[in-house]
């Protein structure tokens, strides 16, 4: 009776605990599978992220595993690290990101949305803005064409190739240029702009 009361309650402590990751993440038939220890013993089992979101946890990562039907053969484990995380969030802030490279998402408490990054961020497909965009930095396009079915309103110069022009280049040379009209010169448009 005792050696049974010893084996529930061995399950019972072991049904959920902390594990570590010794080895990179495996794509299995069903579950994405790592190699995790626990008090020095090692185990394969599933890693289980919320729908939509997916990673590949680091070695040495942390995670919290479940033995399903208390079965240390039968685990599931979810992934964090304490150590590389992302910190100073108010409450009701999320960020979702790598907090080894620092490359996030956040969407602060007060709904604005902050993509932080060291290195390029790519988007794929149509960028479709509704609002005002404004750049702080310079916007280059690699071949492809500006289309704007709106008015383009510059307050620098603008510049193209063979050359740059200022607005008030494009504007004296506008206004002083004359039309031949029935053999005779006409006079500069009248309004200038």
């Amino acid at each position: 009776m005792l050696k049974c009361l010893n084996e529930v309650l061995n399950k019972l402590q072991n049904l959920v605990k902390v594990t570590k990751f010794v080895s990179p993440q495996k794509d299995g038939n069903n579950f994405y599978n790592a190699q995790l220890e626990y008090l020095g013993m090692s185990n394969e089992g599933g890693i289980l992220y919320p729908y939509g979101l997916f990673a590949n946890p680091p070695a040495n990562a942390m995670g919290v595993t479940f033995n399903i039907m208390a079965d240390q053969t039968n685990q599931v484990t979810i992934p964090f690290h304490p150590l590389k995380r992302f910190t100073g969030l108010k409450p009701g802030e999320v960020i979702v990101g790598n907090a080894d490279t620092q490359t996030s998402i956040k969407f602060d408490e007060d709904g604005n949305v902050t993509i932080s990054s060291k290195g390029t961020v790519t988007i794929e497909g149509d960028l479709v803005v509704t609002g005002n965009m404004t750049s702080t930095g310079d916007m280059v396009s690699d071949g492809g064409d500006l289309t704007v079915s709106g008015n383009i309103v510059a307050t620098g110069d603008v510049s193209a190739e063979g050359g740059s022009l200022s607005m008030s280049d494009i504007q004296d040379a506008y206004n002083i240029h004359t039309h031949i009209t029935d053999g005779d010169l006409s006079t500069p448009p009248d309004p200038p702009i």
